[in-house]
């Protein structure tokens, strides 16, 4: 997807804040969320909505929140595919595997937390591909709160070309 220079207007962060929050509210039990991270479409939720909200507001460049906070918004579990549903089943065997070696040392779980981080990674990313393999205008234009208007060009929210016009 090519997009050329354009302007979004967006909300005051504090706006955008109040319709983000309100989103989450309303989807209770989304696992999958539009735009988690800046570089992808569709991401499993490792953290609580309201934690990742809390990060944006507080370590973000300020430039960047209400754009990010647009774009923050739940997919519904009903819109997975039975194939981001089986990757969807790892990442949660793994998150739990995680959260049970993490305070114990090497020598007595056999697992190093760091190769499970590994491999977290790499099933997260397998999920977004996975994602960007059905049809992605359609599902990203579907589920993205900006729809077609969005600035993600399959890489970033964040492209070189694109103007951030906040109000």
């Amino acid at each position: 997807m090519t997009k050329g220079s354009t302007s979004l207007r967006l909300k005051s962060i504090r706006a955008e804040e109040k319709a983000c929050r309100i989103a989450w509210s309303r989807s209770r039990g989304a696992e999958l969320g539009a735009h988690v991270h800046h570089n992808a479409a569709f991401e499993q939720l490792s953290d609580p909505y309201q934690d990742r909200m809390d990060y944006i507001l507080a370590f973000k460049p300020e430039r960047e929140r209400a754009l990010r906070l647009r774009l923050f918004r739940p997919v519904p579990s009903a819109a997975l595919t039975p194939e981001l549903r089986v990757i969807q089943r790892k990442i949660q065997a793994l998150e739990r595997k995680i959260t049970a070696v993490v305070d114990q040392p090497f020598w007595i779980s056999g697992v190093k937390f760091e190769d499970l981080c590994d491999r977290l990674r790499t099933i997260r990313s397998e999920m977004s591909a996975s994602a960007l393999s059905l049809p992605v205008r359609e599902y990203h234009d579907r589920f993205c709160a900006l729809g077609a208007r969005c600035p993600w060009n399959g890489r970033s929210i964040f492209p070189d070309d694109y103007k951030l016009g906040n109000v």
